[in-house]
């Protein structure tokens, strides 16, 4: 089963680390009481722009506990930071150690 969260509806600030934390902690607690969940489903719409400190905290942590995670609706600015962290993260792994995020596959489509 898949599940969107919309960024939006979840937090109004998407500039830094404990934001992302924050909604990492958030949706770490709804998936423990849901064992169906296959994938997350970010959706970006109305979310102007996001830190990559951000990214790291929320999708990239999903993604290194294993989740499968795709992202919609964002914009280039958005799109671009994904791509980069994921292209820094097959290079050098231990660059995420700080966020303790070791991405192993793409966040968007």
């Amino acid at each position: 089963m898949n599940v969107v969260m919309k960024i939006n509806a979840h937090t109004d600030f998407t500039l830094t680390r404990e934001s992302g934390n924050r909604l990492y902690e958030d949706i770490s607690e709804f998936l423990s009481m849901r064992s169906d969940i296959t994938k997350i489903v970010f959706d970006f719409e109305d979310v102007s722009d996001v830190s990559t400190s951000f990214i790291q905290a929320t999708i990239l942590k999903l993604i290194k506990n294993n989740y499968k995670v795709e992202s919609i609706n964002y914009n280039q600015s958005i799109r671009f930071k994904m791509a980069t962290l994921v292209k820094i993260a097959r290079i050098d792994p231990h660059i995420f150690k700080k966020a303790d995020c070791y991405p192993q596959s793409p966040v968007f489509v």
